[in-house]
């Protein structure tokens, strides 16, 4: 072997250690060292919300917020190249970041003084939806619960209708689409924002469909 092979493969050898020590430097971050990056990510987030909310560099769904707060690249719509959209990934609690299977954690909080309903992402508010929870007589109980069963359609035999997108929530309580009656006619969309239901969460078609396909049981739930 030739000394220019020699010096040649030494080279690689050394970029190649230095490397590998870069990577070992960014995964060997302490909690505290992280948690400093994600807040810088987050006041970036807020700096850029407060200039254009609904910015979208790279044209992939997700603001430019949402790209600081994520960590995603704002000019790659496809950060980790699995062929899925930072967007898609996030709506569907992927990381964007991995082209790994594991999902994110998933949460629901419910705000009965204002009447909705916000879905969480790794911790992130992702999407706020407005409902219809308990009337002052047959109030919504508050606590940290879980989705104990999913039904896609719902009877109800105390009340002879349909709910569809049914998760249950505690006791007789749920989380389900606006109901509709044998005959066909559904509650009204006008209800929502309202505190009229017997105890359950009512959404409006669309949220309750998107919810549904999203969340598994032993997600959490908190109503406040």
């Amino acid at each position: 072997m030739t000394f220019r092979i020699k010096l040649l493969i030494r080279s690689f050898l050394i970029v190649s250690n230095l490397f590998l020590v870069g990577i070992g430097a960014v995964l060997a971050f302490s909690p505290e060292e992280r948690a400093i990056q994600d807040a810088a990510r987050w006041e970036k987030a807020r700096k850029v919300a407060s200039v254009d909310p609904y910015r979208d560099t790279d044209g992939d769904g997700l603001t430019d917020e949402f790209e600081w707060i994520f960590g995603t690249d704002l000019n790659n719509f496809d950060t980790d190249g699995d062929g899925y959209s930072d967007f898609l990934e996030i709506d569907n609690a992927y990381d964007p970041l991995s082209d790994a299977l594991e999902k994110f954690p998933q949460k629901l909080e419910i705000d009965l003084k204002n009447q909705r309903l916000f879905y969480l992402v790794n911790g992130v508010r992702w999407r706020e939806f407005s409902v219809s929870t308990g009337k002052a007589s047959m109030p919504t109980p508050t606590g940290n619960f879980q989705i104990r069963n999913k039904v896609e359609l719902a009877w109800s035999e105390k009340y002879g209708l349909y709910m569809p997108y049914w998760l249950g929530v505690v006791g007789a309580v749920g989380i389900h689409q606006l109901p509709y009656w044998p005959n066909g006619y559904r509650e009204g969309a006008d209800h929502l924002g309202k505190p009229v239901s017997h105890g359950c969460i009512r959404l409006g078609i669309i949220p309750a469909a998107y919810l549904y396909q999203r969340l598994s049981v032993g997600t959490p739930v908190e109503i406040y």
